[in-house]
């Protein structure tokens, strides 16, 4: 099971685009969040975007890795690439919660708000690995 160096310059551009999206997350929500919950809550809302990040990055392999396949035969890493994100950041938010002092309401609102965000280039990678 090889991967291409298309494959690759294709994740890497992804992975690149995952991280303007991140500050651009983190750059628009700094004020309101610290407006409404103090430096707590800047903390939690950064903890939420780096588990959607995390979420995406290795949501995004199993598309990178099928990508040299024919159409028929690329379903599965589709499903594998949702459910990697999902249990990544479902997972690791579930972890934050009970092994971190963190601001749980911005913790939460941020792992909604930024896994909607990250879903955006996703979506858009996925549609991209799905022509090649």
């Amino acid at each position: 099971m090889s991967v291409g160096p298309d494959a690759v310059r294709s994740y890497l551009r992804f992975v690149l685009f995952l991280a303007l999206m991140a500050v651009g997350t983190l750059a628009v929500g700094v004020f309101p969040t610290r407006a409404l919950g103090g430096s707590e809550a800047v903390r939690g809302m950064a903890v939420g975007c780096g588990l959607s990040f995390l979420g995406s990055l290795a949501g995004g392999l199993p598309l990178a890795v099928g990508a040299g396949r024919p159409p028929q035969a690329r379903g599965p890493y589709l499903l594998a690439s949702m459910a990697i994100r999902m249990l990544v950041v479902l997972g690791g938010a579930l972890v934050v919660l009970l092994t971190m002092e963190v601001h749980r309401p911005a913790l939460l609102i941020w792992v909604a708000i930024s896994y909607l965000a990250f879903l955006a280039i996703d979506v858009g990678y996925a549609v991209k690995r799905g022509r090649d």
